[in-house]
């Protein structure tokens, strides 16, 4: 199913197409839209509602229309974040789109920590331990800690 994004990529947002250039998807845009928007929704569906607006706040503009698309605030976590590996939340939220996106484990690590590497690039120190403190435990190891990280 084509969602809106997708639809009018090219002409609604721009900035999606700079952004997948920026994360080195240049070759498949679309497949690096379905990644981002499979990353950002795993992690928002992990998250109480002041949380993912606290993350939501955080994040580069581009990425906000992907982790706010199809949400809906009245759904609870479905998962509770000590009881799960996000890589295979990732892979399973994916479905039949995880053999192309996230062909394995691996490769779903490394789109995940791009992701996260790109938004602390776009963020400063206090902003890092702000989206440290709101992200569960499983997704902290993610993250690309600068020194300074603490």
């Amino acid at each position: 199913m084509t969602t809106i994004i997708e639809a009018h990529f090219d002409e609604i947002h721009p900035e999606l197409v700079d952004l997948t250039r920026d994360l080195h998807w240049e070759r498949d845009p679309e497949k690096g839209v379905r990644i981002l928007r499979t990353v950002l929704h795993s992690l928002r569906d992990l998250l109480k509602l002041d949380d993912a607006i606290a993350i939501l706040m955080l994040l580069p503009h581009p990425m906000k229309a992907l982790f706010i698309e199809n949400w809906n605030t009245a759904d609870l976590p479905s998962v509770p974040p000590e009881m799960c590996n996000f890589v295979d939340l990732i892979r399973k939220k994916a479905g039949k789109l995880a053999f192309f996106d996230f062909a394995t484990p691996a490769d779903t690590e490394k789109s995940i920590e791009h992701i996260f590497c790109y938004i602390q690039e776009k963020l400063d120190i206090d902003q890092v331990r702000e989206l440290q403190r709101y992200l569960p435990a499983m997704v902290r190891p993610f993250l690309c800690l600068p020194s300074f990280a603490g």
